[in-house]
C-alpha cells in the first residue's frame, strides 16, 4: 500500500491537517502566482490547472505507481491529513517546486526568516516544513546520488549549438530571404545540415540528464512514500541494501545507523583510537617475530620485547572489549547466522580469513596491504566480523586467531567504493558464487544476475 493513500497510524509519525498546508501557502505571499494555482477540499490538496504534457506534469505517485494503485489524477497532490515526508515528496519537483523556492534551499532550509512570514499562529505549519526538510535530507542518504555534470555538459552541448546556429544563419542570410519561401527553405536546410552532428550531440546530452533527473527523483519519492520493503533495488545508493532480500533493509538499515551513531559517540571515537594503536603494535609485533636473534644476549631482549607488545595488546583488546559495551548488538552488521560480538564465537562457514579474501579478489584490486591498513579502508573495516584475539595461557606466545571478515561485504565494497578496483557487479557475485558458496547462498535472493536455465 502507498504510504500516501492510506491514513497515517497513530504514534508513527505527526501527521498535519488542512489548515496547516494552507498556513504553508500563505507564507507564499499574498502575490505569489503559485500558491493560487492550489485548490484545498476537507480529502486534500489538488492543482487548478493539471499540465499534462509541460513540464509542470508530475504527481508524487508518479514515481509509485504499480499494478492497482491509484490514479494521479484521481488523487489530491497531498492528501489530508498529511506527513511530512508527503509534504517532502510534494515539494521534490512539479508544482511542490514552487514552495521548496520559497523557503529555501534544501541543504540548509527552511530560511528562518521565510518561515517568520508564516505568522504567529503558523506553529505547526513551521514545525511541518522544518520535518519536511529533515526527511528530504534524509532521503538523500538513501537514494542513489545524482550526477548534477550531466546537466552541466548538456547546458554545454545547448551553448555551443545556439552558436554554432545563430553564426550558420547569419550566413545564409536567413533573415534577408524569410519572404521567399523556395530560398527560406533551401537555405534553412543548408543550416539545419551544418549543426546536425552538434545537433545530436546536444539531444543526446539533454536525454542523458534528463534520465538521471528522473531516475534520481523516482528514488527520492520512494523513500519518502512507501515503507522500506517497497522500495525498488536501484533506488538504494547502498550496494548492500540494494542486494538484501526486502524483508531484511531494515534491519541492516538499522544496524548501519547504530554502527554510525557509535562512531560519532566519545566511546566510537575513542574505540577508533584503539585500533589504529592495535595496528601500530600488531606491525611491530611482526617486525620482531621476523628478527632471529644472533645471540644469547639479544635472545634474552628478544623475548622481553615479544611480551612486551603482547601485553600491549592484551591491553588494547580489553579496552576496546569495555567500549564494545557501548555498540548496541543490533549495530553489528554481520551476515545472517553469524555472530559478530566481541565474546561470540564466529561462523566459519559465512567468513574468510585475508588470505582467502585475496586469493578470490586479489586479480580484481584487493590489495593484502589494506588489511594492515583499515583505518584508510573504512569499508573493508565495516566488513571484519571477528577481531581476532590472542591466546593466552597456553604457552603460545605471540600466537593470535585471525581477523575474519564477511566475503559479501567485501564484494559490495570492492565494487562500489574503492576507486582502485576492477570488479564489475556481475563478477562480483560469480566470484563470491564460487569461492564462498555459504555465503553466497546467505545473500543470493540480491543477486541481480539474470537468471538462467
Amino acid at each position: 500500500m502507498l504510504a500516501n493513500t492510506a491514513q497515517p497510524r497513530s504514534g508513527e509519525e505527526p501527521t498535519y491537517t488542512r489548515s496547516v498546508f494552507e498556513a504553508v501557502l500563505a507564507g507564499m505571499g499574498w502575490d505569489d502566482p503559485f500558491k493560487a494555482e492550489y485548490v484545498c477540499s476537507d480529502d486534500g490538496a489538488r492543482v487548478k490547472q493539471v499540465d499534462s504534457a509541460g513540464s509542470l506534469a508530475w504527481h508524487p505517485f508518479c514515481e509509485v505507481m504499480t499494478p492497482g494503485s491509484p490514479n494521479p489524477l484521481d488523487e489530491p497532490w497531498l492528501r489530508f491529513p498529511f506527513t511530512a515526508r508527503q509534504l517532502a515528496a510534494l515539494m521534490t519537483d512539479g508544482w511542490g517546486y514552487f514552495i521548496q523556492e520559497k523557503y529555501g534551499d534544501w541543504e540548509s532550509g527552511p530560511d528562518e526568516g521565510e518561515l517568520r512570514s508564516i505568522g504567529p499562529l503558523g506553529g505547526k505549519a513551521r514545525e511541518a516544513l522544518q520535518a519536511a526538510y529533515a526527511a528530504y535530507r534524509q532521503a538523500v542518504e538513501m537514494a542513489p546520488r545524482l550526477d548534477r555534470s550531466l546537466e552541466s555538459v548538456a547546458s554545454g552541448h545547448t551553448r555551443r549549438y545556439r552558436e554554432a546556429r545563430k553564426a550558420a544563419a547569419e550566413q545564409e542570410q536567413l533573415r534577408k530571404h524569410r519572404h521567399s519561401d523556395a530560398k527560406y527553405t533551401a537555405r534553412l536546410a543548408r543550416v539545419n545540415e551544418a549543426v546536425a552532428d552538434l545537433g545530436q550531440a546536444m539531444t543526446e546530452a539533454q536525454q542523458a540528464a534528463a534520465l538521471a533527473h528522473t531516475r534520481w527523483r523516482r528514488a527520492m519519492v520512494q523513500h519518502l512514500l512507501l515503507p522500506i520493503e517497497e522500495v525498488s533495488a536501484e533506488c538504494f545508493d547502498c550496494l548492500i541494501l540494494r542486494a538484501l532480500p526486502p524483508d531484511r533493509r531494515a534491519e541492516a538499515l538499522h544496524q548501519t545507523q547504530a554502527q554510525h551513531a557509535f562512531r560519532d559517540s566519545d566511546e566510537g571515537k575513542a574505540h577508533w583510537d584503539l585500533i589504529c594503536e592495535q595496528q601500530k603494535v600488531e606491525a611491530e609485533l611482526r617486525r620482531w617475530q621476523l628478527m632471529r636473534p644472533q645471540s644469547v644476549t639479544e635472545a634474552v631482549l628478544h623475548e622481553a620485547r615479544l611480551k612486551e607488545l603482547t601485553a600491549e595488546l592484551t591491553a588494547i583488546s580489553d579496552g576496546m572489549l569495555l567500549l564494545e559495551g557501548a555498540l548496541p548488538a543490533a549495530a553489528s552488521l554481520a551476515p545472517s547466522g553469524s555472530s559478530a560480538g566481541a565474546d561470540a564465537v564466529p561462523d566459519y562457514a559465512l567468513l574468510a580469513t585475508r588470505d582467502q579474501l585475496v586469493a578470490a579478489f586479489g586479480s580484481f584490486g584487493l590489495k593484502p596491504t589494506w588489511f594492515d591498513e583499515l583505518g584508510s579502508h573504512q569499508w573493508l573495516l565495516g566488513a571484519r566480523k571477528w577481531r581476532g584475539q590472542g591466546q593466552r595461557g597456553q604457552g603460545q606466545r605471540g600466537r593470535r586467531r585471525e581477523p575474519l571478515f564477511c566475503p559479501f561485504e567485501v564484494m559490495t565494497g570492492l565494487v562500489g567504493k574503492s576507486r582502485k578496483s576492477r570488479l564489475s557487479t556481475d563478477t562480483g557475485w560469480r566470484v563470491l558464487e564460487h569461492k564462498f558458496p555459504a555465503t553466497y547462498a546467505a545473500n543470493s535472493r540480491g543477486d541481480p544476475r539474470e537468471q538462467t536455465g
